[in-house]
């Protein structure tokens, strides 16, 4: 199945059905548990390029692209330590916040559940968070829903400096929309942010509580 799979990445508007039936094939398999000899021929056919090819190929079709997002997603679940460094290391993020899909923002807070503060410097190191946050004024409801659910992911996992630019950044939008529906979403938005980051740092202090009391 894997050898059909890098066969069709190569040419994937040439029978686009056989591609989304094999990428659901794969997400299906790897989504099983880990496997030394599956992660070899992986690594061996270089599965994640060409599934990289594909998601930054913009003549690709929208559905498919939306696979290929949701299999590298499954790729960092299945092996985080090895496929992480792959997607640090390449344009994969950047091109799921260009795209604006449902599926790929869907991914995005997928890959930041998994790789956590690092790839949430890259997004703001490369200029992408705010990118997301305008889909909090899509009016696609499940875009808002799943911006919302990026910015929480941010406010959790992101650095002090980045939540406090996030949180400034909607209060800002919520103070120029005043009165508004759209104003009043921004101010919640900020508001969910900052209990978020509150959390996070109340975590923290018993952690450290329990250890101190164990030494």
């Amino acid at each position: 199945m894997l050898l059909t799979l890098s066969t069709s990445l190569r040419n994937p508007n040439e029978g686009i059905d056989q591609l989304m039936q094999l990428l659901t094939q794969f997400r299906d398999r790897i989504s099983q548990g880990f496997n030394h000899e599956l992660q070899d021929l992986v690594l061996k056919l270089e599965l994640f390029s060409s599934l990289e090819t594909v998601l930054l190929d913009e003549k690709c079709a929208d559905r498919a692209c939306e696979q290929v997002g949701m299999a590298v997603a499954a790729l960092i679940q299945f092996n985080n330590d090895v496929f992480v460094g792959q997607v640090m290391m390449s344009p994969t993020a950047r091109a799921l916040v260009s795209m604006g899909y449902v599926h790929l923002v869907e991914v995005l807070c997928s890959l930041i559940r998994s790789i956590r503060s690092p790839l949430v410097d890259e997004n703001e190191s490369n200029g992408e968070i705010p990118k997301v946050m305008a889909l909090l004024n899509s009016r696609d409801l499940q875009l808002q829903v799943l911006a919302l659910e990026y910015v929480f992911k941010i406010g959790y996992f992101g650095r002090k400096k980045v939540v406090d630019v996030v949180v400034k950044t909607m209060l800002v939008k919520s103070g120029t929309g005043a009165g508004t529906a759209m104003g009043a979403w921004h101010k919640l938005c900020a508001e969910k942010v900052v209990r978020s980051l509150h959390r996070r740092v109340e975590g923290k202090n018993r952690t450290l509580q329990r250890r101190c009391l164990v030494l």
